[in-house]
């Protein structure tokens, strides 16, 4: 990771280093490293194929232990032919001894100078799962030791001055939305990598001032929130949700950015959906109009809206998150559409 100097992306940096830990956590055991299997193994391929003898599989020479000598060296083709007799010719044997070869094996257990690297097997279960197992085995071991919160949760705690039940707002808004786009949008805000013109004026050479206002720094929290261009659009949103649903919502700051109002626990869920997923779009609007370099208007948040729901409605096929689509959409056509 050095190689990359100082200036490496935090987010980036914050990935290696949980990496490294979690390699130098890895507990390398003698059954790891000679049980890695000879047959239909990624590791062991001789013309494209992965090798199999079936003659040789049944005379019980299935792993890396196997073709290795009481003194921990590769046999010879003769001490192989008298273990295995009969199973493979000469050229084969040198073929599969110089692919075991290719393999590291720890020298503590009795193993020559690797040519390969050793891999160890919990490594290689996480490096072909998907990205889900990968970053929760990272983050098992950063912080299993003291069960504390991420850096940036701790950050958002500071920033809104409260004590936020975590588990309760990654359900939340995991859960109100199928677009991939939305939730990974929130996912950028929760864990403050969302690129603002702060963080990319410590990189290029661009203002860190706010792309609407141009007066306040741009963080996260000004621009969905603090920068006056955005109040009149929330205030819209504010007054819409009160007179179709009759529901009042402060839309405070940390219910903006985080997604959640504490008013929505006593709302039934649909409606609690609908809500999110009209706050979650709206950020999203702001930010692609940031993007765009336009001012955001409550007008064109709700054209946005229509579209996404209904883009969602035609290929959900369940008919309970077909109904809030349906409220989604009914909230829009419904209300009156001024700014």
């Amino acid at each position: 990771m050095n190689k990359f100097g100082s200036n490496m992306n935090p987010f980036w940096s914050d990935v290696f280093s949980a990496y490294d830990e979690f390699k130098h956590e890895l507990v390398v055991e003698a059954s790891d490293v000679w049980q890695i299997p000879i047959f239909l193994s990624s590791k062991i391929v001789i013309g494209r194929k992965p090798f199999w003898k079936r003659k040789l599989f049944d005379a019980g020479c299935r792993s890396i232990n196997d073709i290795y000598n009481s003194q921990g060296e590769l046999m010879s083709f003769e001490e192989f032919r008298r273990t295995y007799p009969g199973c493979l010719n000469a050229l084969t044997f040198e073929t599969l001894r110089c692919l075991v070869q290719r393999i590291s094996i720890p020298s503590e257990f009795g193993g020559k100078k690797p040519i390969g690297p050793f891999i160890h097997p919990a490594l290689l279960q996480i490096l072909n799962a998907d990205c889900r197992q990968y970053y929760d085995a990272l983050l098992n071991v950063r912080y299993k030791k003291t069960d504390s919160p991420l850096p940036s949760q701790i950050k958002w705690n500071s920033i809104l001055s409260s004590n936020i039940f975590w588990g309760h707002i990654y359900y939340r808004y995991k859960r109100c939305s199928k677009n991939t786009t939305l939730i990974w949008f929130q996912d950028r805000i929760v864990h403050r990598i969302l690129t603002t013109n702060t963080f990319a004026s410590k990189f290029m050479d661009v203002s860190d001032l706010c792309t609407f206002c141009g007066r306040e720094r741009e963080t996260i929290q000004h621009l969905m929130v603090a920068c006056e261009e955005v109040g009149a659009m929330w205030q819209s949103v504010k007054d819409m949700i009160r007179d179709r649903l009759k529901i009042t919502l402060e839309l405070n700051p940390q219910e903006i950015i985080l997604g959640f109002d504490p008013a929505l626990y006593e709302c039934p869920r649909e409606t609690a959906t609908a809500i999110q997923r009209l706050i979650l779009i709206g950020k999203w609007y702001i930010y692609s109009c940031k993007v765009r370099k336009e001012k955001p208007r409550f007008v064109n948040l709700l054209q946005k809206m229509k579209i996404l729901t209904q883009a969602e409605f035609m290929y959900d096929h369940d008919k309970n998150e077909r109904e809030i689509r349906v409220r989604d959409i009914n909230m829009v056509l419904c209300c009156n559409q001024t700014c």
